[in-house]
């Protein structure tokens, strides 16, 4: 006899599901049959605005009947297979386009009525086209889903259809289920603030249970070696500023405590936090106790340890490919790694989380769970409102690092239109002044589009470095992104630490921890597409000695309100509080890396939902009916 199916069965329960199948769909964080059924759309694709010819709108997803006319095929220069077909309603012609799907041509006879779903381009060359993403049978509303390179979107709605029979019949069920089946934004909306409750609220019941139990546990106080510190201080050869000070003498208090530290510091960019780590660790080492410092990257972990061993010995490092002694050190710096490595976890008295927010919850909750006794502090240059802060971290302290350097000079900051800043990045550059160029994209994967079609051009690493480097052929032009090994990222870096290259062109990957202080200037194209919080990171990668910066902004969007506002304020909690009403709160918290969590940005924007989930957790009460939200 059949083994009844439930809902906590895995995928492969269910039919046409294999083994492989079940692991692509692992990769996106469904691993149950009820994971896939709360496995929600991230918007709807509206198939049902049809229209005639006449009057299609540009770059307007539409829906078109038309009797096919003509066909013909043609090579683009690179070899990619053209099929135009011109189609005709009673309102008039379109040439519709398809790309590298030959099979379509099956489909395309001539006098044939054919019903095809997709938007009108602007492409002169073409005669502004009708650029075709289905074939339909029927206008409908469909649910789009996140999905890997190997999941088809018809995969993933066929196996949610084939999950649906086994949901109980319960409002909640049959809320999600409607959501899939009958899809609209009103029940997309309600789906999702469903799903976003009872995940931000399991989340913030652990935040309080961790914040009862912390202090429930016994961790031996420990001195504040004064006189030492001050020493040490002097060694760092900084004018430290009272808000170093302030957040350094903070941190180090807690060690007079009989329970580990948790602690969160916010720093401005350019404010300062190595140092105050550095003053942190000391202490540790005076009272011969074990540091560990956490990076996100092996470039960031290799920074890092250069900056601790000029002031400690015993230094070792730690990533997945470099491996320093470390049964004997007293400061272990590593990505990663560090947190396969069990038995070395346990033997640390502070373990220091750079760039926290690269970090996922469960990495946090691993550390702690593997040595209870240990004081956390994590760092974050990433600004996160006050109010939202207090209430997403309250299981841990929270320090504030606001002032910057004196010597640093404040930062002009301009909107500009494109290649209109050339002759100033030639002045600065024959001064020996070196700079960054931040583009979105790496690599463009249509680029033979561009000359199809006049769409907005966004700026790609390698092309612009390439472009860079025929304009400013006097100087190296060098570039960095994600892709790129370690080793490459590395290399990359020291040479441009070293001034061996002038021109760093790369992604956003350059908004995490890179020093340079003789990088006097920033360029970040299509800045428009960046939130206001990443903005201000990347221009905190510039302004570090005691030269006059400036952070060009090309956009030529010159009413939008986030670059005005960057304009304006280098305050980073205020830009903070400003992106959180315009963009949302992304993932300030790490709570979505944790590879289960599927929260969308609608959620995040509403402060108030996640205040209140927060409060409905601290007083352990849940919200009225979740189907009803």
């Amino acid at each position: 006899m059949d083994k009844k199916i439930s809902i906590n069965d895995s995928l492969v329960a269910l039919k046409g599901i294999g083994e492989k199948t079940a692991k692509t769909f692992e990769n996106l964080g469904v691993t149950s049959i009820k994971d896939l059924i709360e496995y929600l759309p991230f918007r709807l694709e509206d198939r049902t605005n049809e229209r005639e010819i006449v009057t299609l709108r540009y770059n307007e997803p539409s829906v078109i009947s038309a009797v096919i006319t003509n066909v013909s095929t043609r090579r683009s220069k690179k070899g990619r297979l053209i099929i135009q077909a011109k189609i005709t309603d009673s309102s008039g012609s379109i040439n519709a386009l398809w790309f590298n799907q030959r099979y379509i041509l099956k489909l395309l006879k001539l006098r044939r009525k054919i019903t095809i779903y997709g938007e009108k381009r602007v492409s002169k060359p073409l005669g502004n086209p009708f650029f075709v993403n289905a074939i339909i049978d029927t206008p409908e509303i469909l649910p789009v889903y996140r999905r890997s390179k190997t999941l088809t979107q018809y995969a993933i709605r066929t196996a949610i259809k084939n999950a649906l029979v086994f949901a109980p019949n319960t409002p909640r069920f049959n809320l999600i289920k409607n959501c899939h089946l009958k899809p609209s934004e009103e029940l997309l909306n309600r789906s999702w603030r469903l799903i976003s409750y009872e995940e931000i609220y399991k989340y913030a019941r652990k935040v309080y249970q961790q914040q009862s139990e912390r202090k429930k546990i016994f961790r031996k106080s420990f001195e504040i070696k004064t006189e030492q510190l001050k020493n040490f201080s002097k060694k760092l050869g900084l004018e430290l500023t009272k808000s170093q000070r302030i957040t350094a003498w903070e941190i180090i208090n807690d060690c007079r405590n009989n329970y580990p530290m948790r602690r969160l510091l916010y720093g401005e960019v350019g404010s300062g936090k190595t140092a105050v780590a550095q003053i942190v660790t000391a202490n540790y080492v005076f009272n011969n106790k074990k540091i560990a410092i956490l990076s996100p990257t092996v470039a960031l972990a290799d920074q890092t340890f250069g900056q601790f061993s000029k002031f400690f010995v015993d230094v070792a490092l730690l990533t997945g490919k470099t491996k320093s002694d470390t049964t004997t050190s007293k400061i272990v710096i590593g990505t990663h790694a560090l947190l396969f490595n069990k038995e070395l976890l346990k033997r640390f008295d502070l373990i220091i989380v750079d760039e926290q927010q690269k970090f996922g919850v469960e990495d946090r909750e691993k550390i702690i769970s593997i040595n209870k006794k240990v004081d956390l502090l994590m760092l974050s240059a990433t600004p996160i409102p006050r109010t939202l802060a207090q209430t997403i971290f309250g299981n841990v302290d929270i320090s504030y690092l606001l002032e910057k350097p004196a010597h640093q000079k404040p930062i002009i900051s301009k909107i500009v239109l494109r290649d209109s800043y050339y002759e100033e990045l030639q002045e600065r550059l024959k001064n020996g002044e070196q700079g960054y160029v931040i583009c979105p994209l790496i690599n463009n994967e249509n680029e033979e589009l561009q000359g199809l079609f006049e769409l907005n051009e966004r700026k790609t690493v390698i092309q612009e470095a390439k472009k860079l480097g025929e304009i400013f052929s006097d100087v190296k032009v060098g570039y960095i992104h994600g892709k790129l090994s370690e080793k490459e990222k590395i290399s990359t870096l020291n040479k441009f630490k070293n001034q061996e290259i002038q021109i760093l062109v790369g992604t956003t990957v350059i908004e995490v921890g890179i020093n340079s202080p003789n990088a006097t200037w920033m360029v970040i194209e299509n800045a428009e597409s960046f939130g206001l919080s990443t903005l201000h990171q990347l221009r905190g990668r510039i302004g570090r000695g005691d030269k006059q910066s400036t952070c060009y902004f090309v956009s030529s969007k010159n009413d939008n309100d986030r670059l005005k506002a960057i304009l304006n304020t280098s305050n980073g909690l205020e830009l903070a509080q400003l992106d959180l009403e315009l963009r949302g709160m992304g993932d300030l918290i790490g709570i979505e890396q944790s590879g289960k969590l599927q929260l969308k940005k609608s959620v995040w924007n509403n402060i108030n939902f996640i205040t209140k989930v927060f409060n409905d957790a601290r007083n352990n009460i849940v919200g009225d009916d979740l189907a009803e939200i």
